[in-house]
């Protein structure tokens, strides 16, 4: 059965009628600093808590691929949650993070996690929540300038994108993807039209990737 962890930012979580939901990939983008990674770092979090207080009751992966982890605010979420919520532990014990350095490792690391997912069923904790923090930064400008080399790239873009969904799908897992955005200059007119816009500082965007990659 699909559940709902709450990202605690309450018009967010009416967004998405009542949080993110196990069992899907859900895809973050936006602007670089709008509070994409504070918020993958409160639902690793809040993926602990008992389901009265909004959470999974269970435990969490965090994949890095950007540069610096924010560690210390990681730990100011998780102070926070100690004084203001019950919880029998340490968030902080319940949140493992893996590391990735470069395209070719994602997938080796993806079932790394399928692993540690399998494993945590042996315990109270199952794994709930995984959070991908940048598919953006992990693809980004990593092929040849050649049909075939962007064809490698797409290639690797999809495979990773079908097993983070079967790790989804198999598990009744929220799997969490952060992306950038890119500005759309060539926007067509779109009357009637259901695609969603998405708008900030005044222009369109889209994510970086593209709508379709997964």
């Amino acid at each position: 059965m699909n559940q709902k962890c709450k990202t605690k930012c309450q018009r967010l979580d009416l967004v998405l009628d009542g949080g993110v939901c196990t069992g899907e990939v859900t895809e973050i983008y936006g602007e670089s600093g709008v509070g994409k990674t504070q918020i993958c770092l409160q639902l690793v979090l809040n993926c602990t808590l008992l389901p009265e207080d909004g959470g999974l009751y269970g435990s969490s992966i965090y994949i890095q691929v950007c540069p610096v982890f924010l560690v210390n605010m990681l730990s100011q979420i998780s102070t926070h949650l100690l004084q203001h919520c019950a919880i029998d532990e340490n968030p902080l014990s319940l949140v493992q993070v893996k590391k990735v350095d470069n395209p070719q490792q994602i997938l080796l690391v993806l079932n790394q996690v399928e692993k540690m997912v399998l494993y945590s069923h042996e315990g109270c904790r199952h794994t709930r929540v995984v959070v991908l923090d940048s598919i953006a930064h992990l693809f980004r400008d990593d092929h040849d300038n050649t049909s075939k080399g962007y064809y490698e790239w797409h290639r690797m873009l999809v495979a990773v994108a079908r097993k983070m969904k079967q790790i989804a799908e198999s598990y009744n897992i929220a799997l969490i993807v952060v992306n950038e955005v890119t500005d759309v200059f060539d926007a067509p007119f779109r009357s009637g039209s259901s695609s969603l816009q998405t708008y900030t500082s005044g222009r369109e965007v889209k994510p970086s990737l593209g709508t379709a990659w997964g």
